[in-house]
C-alpha cells in the first residue's frame, strides 16, 4: 500500500499549492532569523525594538495558523483519495488472494496507512520545518552575539557526550523496539484469531486479558527505555546551557571589574 500513500500525497499537492508551501517555509525561515536579530539587538540595549519583536511574533503566529489549515486540508484530501484507491484495489484482487489477505487484515493495514499520512503531513512536515528554522536561528544568534566559539565547543562536547552516554542506550532502544514490535504484532494476530472462540465461550476472558497485558508490558518497556534516553539528553543539554551561561556571565563581570 506504500505506493498508494505516495500517489495520494502527490495528487493532493498540485504545483500551485506546492509553490505556496515553499513560500510559507521561506517566510518562516526569514521570520525566525528576524526574531533572532531583534532579540540580539534588544539584548544589546535596543529597547525601541521590543514592539517590532512583538509584532513579528504575532505575524509568525498568524502564519502558523495558515500553515496548520493548509496541512489539514492536505491530510484529509490525501486520506480520502487513499481510501478510495485502497478499496477499489482490494475489490479487484482474486478470491484466492482474498483468502490470504483477508478483509480484516486489509482494513487493519489500510488504517495504519491512513495514520501514516496524518503523521507525515500534519505532524512530520511542520515539525521538520520548525526544526530546520530553529537550527538556522540558533546558529545565526550565536554568530551575531559573538559566541561562535561557544557554539563550536558546545557541538564538540555534545558529540563526545552522545558517544559516551546516549549512543549505547539508543542502539539498545532500537533493538528492543524492533523485537517487541514484532512480538506485539504476533500477539495482536493471536488476539484476532481467538476472538471467534472467545465470542463462543470456548476461551475464557483471562486468556484475552493476559495477551493484552503482555502487549501493554511491552509498550511500557519501550516507553521506559525512551524516557531514559530523553532524560539523559535533557540533563546534558541543561548542564551545557548552565555552563555556557555561567561562563559568559563570569566573563562579563570580569570585564566590568577590570574597567
Amino acid at each position: 500500500m506504500r505506493h498508494l500513500v505516495v500517489k495520494s500525497l502527490s495528487l493532493a499537492w498540485p504545483q500551485a499549492r506546492f509553490r505556496a508551501l515553499l513560500v510559507i517555509i521561506l517566510a518562516k525561515f526569514i521570520g525566525q532569523l528576524l526574531l533572532s536579530e531583534l532579540m540580539v539587538e534588544i539584548s544589546k540595549g535596543g529597547r525601541d525594538l521590543v514592539n517590532w519583536y512583538g509584532g513579528t511574533l504575532f505575524l509568525m503566529a498568524v502564519l502558523s495558523l495558515y500553515v496548520q489549515d493548509f496541512t489539514t486540508w492536505v491530510v484529509y484530501t490525501s486520506q480520502g483519495k487513499f481510501n478510495e484507491d485502497a478499496w477499489n484495489d482490494y475489490s479487484r484482487i482474486s478470491f484466492t488472494s482474498r483468502r490470504v489477505a483477508t478483509a480484516e487484515l486489509f482494513v487493519e493495514k489500510k488504517e495504519k496507512c491512513v495514520t501514516a499520512i496524518f503523521l507525515i503531513v500534519d505532524w512530520g512536515l511542520p515539525t521538520v520545518v520548525q526544526m530546520i528554522s530553529t537550527l538556522f536561528s540558533c546558529i545565526y544568534t550565536f554568530w551575531r552575539a559573538g559566541l561562535t566559539i561557544y557554539l563550536l565547543a558546545l557541538l564538540g562536547v555534545c558529540v563526545i557526550l552522545y558517544y559516551l552516554f546516549i549512543r549505547e542506550e539508543q542502539n539498545s532502544f532500537t533493538q528492543i523496539h524492533k523485537l517487541l514490535r514484532n512480538e506485539n504484532s504476533s500477539l495482536k494476530e493471536k488476539l484476532t484469531l481467538w476472538l471467534p472462540e472467545f465470542q463462543s465461550g470456548e476461551i475464557p476472558p483471562e486468556t484475552m486479558i493476559d495477551i493484552e497485558a503482555q502487549m501493554f508490558a511491552n509498550n511500557r518497556q519501550v516507553e521506559l527505555q525512551w524516557n531514559k534516553i530523553m532524560g539523559r539528553t535533557t540533563i546534558i543539554s541543561e548542564l551545557l546551557i548552565s555552563i555556557i551561561t555561567t561562563t559568559r556571565n563570569y566573563g562579563s563581570e570580569s570585564r566590568f571589574y577590570h574597567r
